[in-house]
This record gives structure tokens, C-alpha cells and sequence, in this order.
């Protein structure tokens, strides 16, 4: 009986990760629109595409991967693989710039 009671106190898995969640989402949309309206207008970054599509690629890749491992890894551990993720997904978009 005890069980049951303690189980129903708890939150819904991932429930407390609905604020980072929202953040990452809400950094990766605005940092989309503004690297998508200086490509449209072409100016500040868009000018520079050694730079511009290798910094699309990770905004488009890293936050849904940050998402995901918000519930299944350590901070210190997240961090080092999306940095590992940010260099292996910049390579192809530099050289395609280039």
C-alpha cells in the first residue's frame, strides 16, 4: 500500500525538464531567424559563409540533441559531447563553404 502511495507522489518522468527543454527551443528558434534574416538580407554573418554555414549546421543539430539528453546524462557529460557534436557537425558546413 505504501508503495503505491509513493509512486503516485512522484512527478511525471521528464515533467522537470520542461523549463530547459523550452529554453533550448526558444534560443534555437531565435538564433535560426536571425541567422536566416541576415541570410535573407544579406548581411552581418550571411557575408561571411565560412562562418555562416558552419554555425547553421550547429544551431540546426546541437539543441534537439541537448533536448534529448537533458534526462539521460550528466551536465559535465552533456556538455562534452555536444561540444564533440558542434566540431563534427561544423566540418561538413565548412567545407561546403569553402
Amino acid at each position: 500500500m505504501q508503495s503505491d502511495q509513493q509512486e503516485t507522489a512522484r512527478a511525471v518522468p521528464g515533467r522537470d525538464l520542461l523549463a530547459p527543454r523550452l529554453i533550448a527551443g526558444i534560443f534555437q528558434g531565435v538564433a535560426l531567424y536571425l541567422l536566416l534574416d541576415a541570410a535573407h538580407n544579406r548581411s552581418g554573418i550571411a557575408t561571411v559563409p565560412i562562418v555562416f554555414f558552419p554555425l547553421l549546421l550547429v544551431i540546426l543539430f546541437i539543441p534537439p540533441t541537448l533536448m534529448v539528453g537533458f534526462c539521460r546524462m550528466s551536465g559535465a557529460r552533456l556538455a562534452m559531447w555536444a561540444a564533440i557534436l558542434a566540431a563534427v557537425v561544423a566540418v561538413p558546413g565548412y567545407h561546403d563553404s569553402r
